[in-house]
């Protein structure tokens, strides 16, 4: 009897020690930080005269450095935790080189890569081919979803297809009989999947004939967004 109480002592120390290791483990896991996202949203604009800028919202304790890849002409920003405690808004100057503006971002905390890049003409060079759009603006938002806000030239119509065949929303700009001159729409981007967006402008080169041009036109682009 003196053994059977011994081995059963025994047992209850050895897995009470079993439980406390593992308790002392959860204790551990639990008590480390979530990692989470630095880069809130950002949004891309041109203006009236064509010039493009950047703006975005970095969450607390971020802190983030510029670098222009030469070899893919892309703005690329990297960003870190710190020690700092406050929200930060940065806002930046980007151009077209070789009729092309491309932007990423490198999320350390999380390895998110979201990208956006855009196909456009410089508006001093392009002789009225995009006179339709006057401006516009993409804006992400921290759903996953993008809001595109834009403004068109007087007596321009516009209607809104999704085209299929290249998977892109196209928005299509023609003089006649418009009803509004500002637009906004917002955007679903699947996982895995990129974003097209391109503004369709329609000319009329001889009666029998229409030109179409595809600018500017957006492509956006992020790892598990």
């Amino acid at each position: 009897m003196k053994t059977i109480k011994l081995g059963v002592l025994a047992t209850f120390l050895s897995l009470t020690v079993i439980f406390s290791s593992c308790s002392s483990e959860e204790q551990v896991l639990s008590s480390e930080a979530p990692t989470s996202e630095l880069l809130k949203s950002f949004k891309v604009k041109r203006d009236l005269s064509g010039a493009y800028s950047l703006d975005f919202d970095l969450k607390n304790d971020a802190v983030v450095d510029r670098i222009y890849d030469e070899n893919t002409k892309t703005n690329q920003f990297y960003l870190y935790s710190s020690d700092q405690r406050s929200d930060r808004k940065v806002s930046e100057i980007v151009n077209l080189s070789d009729s092309k503006l491309k932007i990423g971002f490198v999320d350390t905390n999380t390895d998110e890569t979201p990208s956006i890049t855009i196909t456009d003409d410089n508006i001093a060079l392009a002789k009225g081919n995009s006179a339709e759009l006057t401006s516009y603006e993409v804006t992400s938002h921290e759903d996953g979803s993008y809001q595109l806000d834009f403004t068109v030239a007087e007596d321009v119509r516009v209607d809104f297809v999704f085209n299929e065949n290249i998977g892109a929303y196209e928005i299509h700009l023609e003089q006649g009989k418009g009803d509004e001159s500002s637009y906004s729409r917002t955007f679903e981007k699947e996982a895995g999947q990129d974003l097209k967006i391109d503004f369709i402008n329609h000319f009329s080169e001889y009666a029998s004939k229409e030109a179409l041009i595809r600018r500017p036109q957006i492509i956006i682009d992020g790892s598990g967004g």
